[in-house]
C-alpha cells in the first residue's frame, strides 16, 4: 500500500488532488469502525460516493482554507549548549568567564581597569555562580520557574521531591536537609544541585578527580558532597575513574605465575609413613631465657613429613 501511494505522489501533480467531505468519503468507514448493522445501510461503502458515477467530476477548491484552530502562542527558547563543551577543565572555565565578565564591566563603565591581572577571589565565586546558574538553567528550567513562582515543585517529579530543594537568596537551587542544626558550613548543609546530563557535570568530577590526587570514587564523592550534589553522581564517578588510563595502569593487579602439579606420593592413597619427607632449616639465633648476660645460641630445624 505504501509503495502505490508513493507512485501516485510521483506520478501526478499536488493540483490534481482535492479533498473529500467525510460524508462522502467511503474509507472513513474503515478507519473510525461502524457497527455490522451500520454498515449495511451504507450505501457510500458498497456503490461509492455519488460523484465517482458522473462522466464529469467537478471539484471545487476553496482559494483560503479556513479552520476554526485555537491559536497557542509558544515561547521557544534557544540556549547555547556549546559553552561548555570549549573547556576541559572547570578552573580555566570559570577563569574566562570571570575576565569576560571583568571586560564588560570596564567597558561600560561599571568599574575601574583593576592595577593587576589576577583574578580576585569575588571575581572567581561570581564566575562560578554564573556557571551554576546557567547550568540549572538548562537542567532545570521546569522546576526552576516553579521554585520562583510557588516556593516547592510538583509532587510528580519523585527524584528532586526527595532532595527538598529550595531557592537560596542567589537564585540559585540547593538541596535541603536535616543539618540545619549544626556547625557545617552552610554549602555542606545545603549543597548546589547538579544535573547529571550537563557538561559541568563532568567538569566538576574531572576537577575533583584531580584535586584529590587521582583519588577512587569514595573519595570524589566525599570531595564533591562538601558543596555540589550531583544528580546520579557515583555511576558518573564510576565511569569516569574506570576511563582514567593513569588509574588503571596502577589499580590493574600483577599476574601470579600458576604452581606446579603435585607430586604422586601426595596425591596417592598409601600406608602410613610408606613415603616421608624432611626439610632442613636454619641457622636461626635462640635464647634459652631473657633478660641481660643470656647468649643466643644457634638453632636449626628439622621437619619431617
Amino acid at each position: 500500500m505504501a509503495n502505490r501511494v508513493s507512485d501516485i505522489l510521483q506520478t501526478l501533480d499536488t493540483h490534481h488532488w482535492a479533498h473529500v467531505a467525510t460524508k462522502k468519503n467511503p474509507a472513513d468507514c474503515a478507519s473510525r469502525g461502524v457497527s455490522p448493522v451500520e454498515l449495511s445501510e451504507m450505501v457510500t461503502w458498497f456503490e461509492g460516493p455519488e460523484f465517482l458515477k458522473n462522466r464529469v467530476i467537478v471539484c471545487k477548491k476553496p482559494k483560503h482554507l479556513v479552520t476554526n484552530l485555537e491559536q497557542v502562542k509558544v515561547h521557544a527558547a534557544v540556549v547555547n549548549t556549546t559553552l561548555w563543551l570549549r573547556f576541559s577543565s572547570f578552573s580555566k572555565l570559570v577563569r574566562v568567564v570571570a575576565y569576560c565578565r571583568r571586560w564588560l564591566r570596564v567597558r561600560k563603565g561599571l568599574s575601574s581597569r583593576p592595577s593587576s591581572e589576577a583574578l580576585e577571589r569575588q571575581e572567581i565565586e561570581d564566575s562560578i555562580r554564573v556557571c551554576i546558574k546557567k547550568c540549572q538553567e538548562e537542567g532545570f528550567g521546569e522546576e526552576l520557574e516553579e521554585l520562583r513562582k510557588h516556593g516547592i515543585i510538583d509532587k510528580k517529579k519523585k527524584k528532586l521531591k526527595t532532595l527538598n530543594i529550595f531557592l537560596d537568596s542567589e537564585g540559585v537551587i540547593r538541596v535541603g536537609g536535616r543539618l540545619e542544626m549544626s556547625s557545617l558550613s552552610f554549602n555542606e548543609k545545603h549543597p548546589i544541585l547538579i544535573p547529571k546530563e550537563s557538561f559541568l557535570s563532568g567538569l566538576l568530577i574531572a576537577d575533583a578527580h584531580q584535586k584529590t590526587l587521582l583519588g577512587g570514587p569514595q573519595l570524589m564523592i566525599t570531595y564533591l558532597r562538601s558543596k555540589y550534589w550531583i544528580v546520579g553522581a557515583k555511576s558518573l564517578i564510576k565511569k569516569y575513574y574506570r576511563g582514567c588510563v593513569t588509574c588503571t595502569r596502577y589499580s590493574s593487579r600483577s599476574t601470579s605465575q600458576l604452581m606446579g602439579q603435585l607430586p604422586s606420593a601426595r596425591v596417592t592413597l598409601n600406608k602410613p609413613f610408606l613415603v616421608s619427607g624432611v626439610d632442613y632449616a636454619g641457622p636461626i639465633n635462640i635464647r634459652i631465657s631473657k633478660g641481660r648476660g643470656n647468649k643466643s645460641y644457634k638453632g636449626y630445624i628439622a621437619l619431617f613429613i
